[in-house]
């Protein structure tokens, strides 16, 4: 590799909600001591094509031959560009099967071109890990997809697109026609991956929300965590309650009609949707269990057994934590291999869910038999 080349950092983010629809790229230029920031939003486009445009549109204003390293967190475009998924496409005149043309070869033809003018090295970032120029472009096509300045995707192909995503009352979504019963049939296999990936990433507060709603400790209702519905992940999903809680954290303060848009389209499976803030969870946790009990009938942990508000023995689920105030829970201890000198165990005990205390009640008190 020629190291007189002019050496380019690019870092690319792209946004589509939901995808498709609305969408904006953001992306960030980094020579020597310069860093130059862009983003552009489009009135109806894909994350794919917004991953791609984003690349292409900062390698074409180079006027140089230069030596870059992309950073993105699209494998579609990395692997298409080093797994010689494009130059096999564009050897077949852009065939991916016999029947089937190759998706975004308009995309694919500017980059290969590009990718040959220029010595590129795409290097892949984890999805929200915290990387600055990462979070940065993430943050430049929110702002581009929310702004006044949206643009036509010309390249696009919108003829296979739902109408629900193209009506003009602003891709509003009321009612899902028989037409459009395969809009939320399937789900795609990338949602069912992340969703397995999300459930090993979690925040805090998603965490302590789990220790509550986890093997049916409220009322005996089982709950699961992110559970997908069609293109859309769940924080947390009661089947037999038909209701969805969502935990909102800052970001959500800047898609609110994204936000909308998919609690039309998840309440089309006929669930109820209730939303959280994620300062709630850590400070006001009583305030959350009764808002997760209320669908049940109106109950709330004051009306349910009872709830302390002072050090007053504590003997069931709801009653509160002696040291932080938190509605503690009942808990399975975990099996064990008892001591040969063990008299007794417990079957069950109550934690606390934000101080991890755990209380052991002696009615749970069993004794080993020999």
């Amino acid at each position: 590799m020629n190291t007189q080349l002019p050496k380019v950092q690019l870092y690319s983010d792209w946004w589509a909600v939901p995808n498709p629809w609305k969408a904006g790229y953001g992306i960030i230029l980094c020579y020597k001591d310069i860093k130059k920031e862009f983003k552009q939003g489009y009135t109806l486009s894909t994350n794919n094509r917004m991953e791609m445009t984003g690349v292409i549109t900062w390698l074409s204003k180079l006027k140089t031959q230069s030596q870059v390293d992309v950073y993105t967190d699209s494998q579609y475009t990395i692997n298409g560009i080093e797994k010689w998924w494009a130059k096999k496409w564009k050897s077949n005149d852009w065939m991916r099967t016999k029947s089937q043309k190759a998706v975004n070869y308009d995309l694919w033809e500017k980059l290969l071109d590009l990718t040959e003018k220029h010595q590129v090295t795409f290097h892949w970032v984890k999805w929200h890990n915290w990387h600055i120029e990462n979070e940065r472009c993430d943050e430049l096509a929110t702002l581009a997809l929310n702004s006044n300045d949206l643009i036509e995707d010309e390249g696009f192909d919108s003829s296979k697109i739902s109408p629900l995503l193209t009506s003009p009352q602003g891709r509003g979504i009321t009612q899902l026609s028989k037409e459009d019963s395969s809009f939320i049939e399937n789900t795609p296999k990338y949602i069912l991956d992340l969703a397995r990936w999300m459930r090993k990433s979690w925040t805090e507060p998603e965490k302590i929300m789990w220790e509550i709603l986890r093997r049916k400790q409220i009322e005996w209702i089982k709950f699961r965590r992110q559970h997908p519905f069609w293109r859309y992940i769940a924080d947390f999903y009661s089947d037999k309650l038909k209701l969805v809680v969502e935990l909102d954290w800052e970001i959500h303060k800047n898609q609110v009609e994204y936000d909308k848009i998919r609690d039309e389209i998840i309440s089309q499976y006929w669930v109820h949707i209730l939303r959280i803030q994620n300062n709630e969870v850590l400070n006001n946790i009583e305030w959350v269990i009764a808002a997760i009990l209320s669908p049940l009938g109106g109950k709330s942990p004051e009306g349910h057994r009872g709830i302390n508000k002072v050090h007053n023995k504590i003997s069931s689920t709801w009653d509160v934590c002696w040291k932080c105030n938190t509605p503690v829970i009942k808990k399975i201890p975990k099996k064990k291999k008892l001591k040969s000198e063990q008299k007794y165990y417990y079957e069950y005990f109550l934690f606390c869910p934000w101080c991890k205390t755990n209380y052991m009640i002696p009615e749970w008190k069993r004794e080993v038999i020999k």
